[in-house]
């Protein structure tokens, strides 16, 4: 689960990914978002979000995934999140589109080199707000057994 915040909205997710058989996991999300700074007048300020997919494993890493969002704007629009991923134990590329009931298709793609990770996005009406998106992603991940060994370090010479 998620809590995140932006200048126009706020949004948590809570998400759980279990198991099944035959290399598949079942996902299911819920999302509420609260936009601050409506787009137009007349969007709504609360949504929520239903997302229900699987992840089919092949091979050692890689996999595909298919999720699928109601849009809480709108009954019966909808989109749906499919990517593949290729990956080794510490590297992977994503590659993915997301085709919505209203026609339109974002598309995005993730790259992560060992601790490296780069990324771009657009999306229409992203988080189902009246916003379109082009998100450039880039970052440094972190083990959480180093960050485990930094709080501790912390913790121990900052009295």
């Amino acid at each position: 689960s998620y809590i995140r915040f932006r200048e126009f909205d706020a949004s948590y997710q809570i998400a759980t990914e279990q198991p099944v058989s035959n290399g598949y996991v079942a996902k299911l999300q819920f999302r509420s978002v609260h936009i601050s700074k409506p787009e137009k007048k007349g969007d709504k300020r609360n949504l929520t979000v239903f997302g229900l997919g699987f992840d089919k494993y092949y091979g050692d890493y890689h996999y595909f995934s298919a999720i699928y969002y109601n849009d809480p704007r709108e009954s019966g629009r909808f989109s749906i999140v499919l990517s593949n991923t290729f990956a080794t134990k510490k590297s992977f590329l994503r590659l993915g589109l997301v085709p919505r009931s209203d026609g339109s298709i974002g598309y995005f793609t993730t790259l992560k080199y060992h601790l490296f990770l780069v990324g771009y996005a657009f999306t229409r009406e992203f988080d189902f707000a009246t916003f379109d998106r082009k998100v450039f992603t880039f970052g440094v991940t972190v083990p959480m057994k180093s960050l485990s060994k930094a709080f501790k370090f912390m913790k121990e010479n900052w009295k």
